[in-house]
């Protein structure tokens, strides 16, 4: 189980936020996402968010979003030892071009890097995959543990008939050898909605699944014997600071879903969210009210489903106190890892479990 005792710290801030040095523009890292590659070796990306253009106006949340000219930062190391790193992908100011929320798939030496990149606009702008106004996705797959990496797009796959979408940022998930992303749209009359795109050639081709959830975003997948989880939280949430995520749960690699359902427990924060599979049961991390501590759940596999029940029967282990953004989690050998957000820092802790 997660023992309930202070996490051991493996790489403190300052050694985590030397991502910055990398770029020296960087005025904040976000969005952490990390996996273990095969064997020990742990692949950590962020965003380097350079200062802020006033592009809220253009379809960014805030104005550090998406089409600001951020970079992408990619580092490589062990848990216990130093990580080095470099720059992914670089945005640029001229001519404008920035890239985020890097969403990581590890399927033994394979691996793809999957992130948004905009020249003109952000989610909330984009007008549609035949538009010169749209987000782009893109992915980097490699065949050789991230050594060397080939780009394409998949904006017509992931966008499709929608106005804007993205893949959510974080880790993807391996079901029985599907590679599986979540990915949150938004139609031209601003709705949001939640599939998945599923792929069974290691990333060269797609299929997307069931549309589900209405006011759904920035949604977290885990596997668990075999079945799918599903976690997300409402896209209004942003401005209304509503607690609490949707439900559901996929036995066909999330070409359908059970009934959904949307609660207050966990009170999870307007924020990303992570799971990961352990020896002990699928693991929950999320951040609190106000985006405030982080906390760890053990979900129970027979009430997840309702979500008038709580997704675990024990207490929350609290890994972290005071800011909380947005989360990741990895487990290897023993090891659950968490990497989270602390104003403009990316932290890294661990539990022997």
């Amino acid at each position: 189980m997660i023992p309930h005792q202070p996490p051991h710290l493996l790489v403190n801030a300052a050694q985590l936020s030397a991502a910055g040095t990398v770029d020296p523009r960087t005025v904040e890292l976000r969005i952490p996402a990390i996996a273990f590659l095969d064997g020990s070796d742990v692949l950590l990306l962020c965003d380097s968010r350079l200062p802020a253009d006033d592009d809220t106006g253009l379809g960014g949340a805030m104005p550090s979003d998406l089409p600001n000219p951020n970079s992408l930062i990619i580092g490589r190391g062990t848990i216990d030892g130093p990580i080095e790193y470099e720059i992914f992908r670089s945005g640029s100011t001229h001519p404008r071009q920035g890239f985020s929320d890097p969403a990581i798939i590890v399927d033994g030496v394979n691996l793809a890097v999957v992130y948004a990149r905009s020249h003109t606009v952000g989610f909330f702008g984009s007008q549609g995959r035949d538009s010169d106004q749209v987000l782009h996705s893109e992915i980097a797959i490699s065949h050789d543990c991230g050594r060397t990496f080939r780009t394409h797009s998949l904006t017509d796959m992931v966008v499709g008939d929608y106005a804007g979408a993205f893949v959510t940022s974080g880790h993807a998930v391996v079901n029985q050898g599907h590679w599986i992303l979540p990915v949150v749209m938004r139609d031209h009359q601003g709705r949001t909605w939640h599939r998945a795109l599923i792929s069974h050639d290691k990333g060269d081709t797609w299929s997307a699944g069931e549309v589900i959830g209405d006011d759904m975003d920035e949604t977290c997948y885990g596997v668990h014997l075999g079945q799918l989880y599903l976690s997300a939280r409402r896209t209004s949430a942003y401005e209304t600071g509503e607690l609490g995520r949707y439900r559901a749960i996929s036995s066909d690699y999330g070409r359908s879903w059970n009934t959904i359902g949307f609660s207050s427990t966990p009170p999870a924060a307007a924020c990303n969210a992570s799971f990961v599979d352990t020896p002990h049961g699928l693991v929950f991390a999320y951040s609190g009210a106000g985006r405030q501590d982080g906390f760890l759940e053990i979900v129970d596999p027979h009430t997840y489903s309702d979500p008038t029940q709580p997704i675990s029967q024990k207490p929350p282990l609290r890994f972290h106190t005071g800011p909380c953004g947005y989360i990741d989690l990895a487990y290897h050998d023993g090891y659950l890892v968490v990497v989270y957000e602390v104003l403009g820092e990316i932290w890294m802790c661990s539990f022997r479990c």
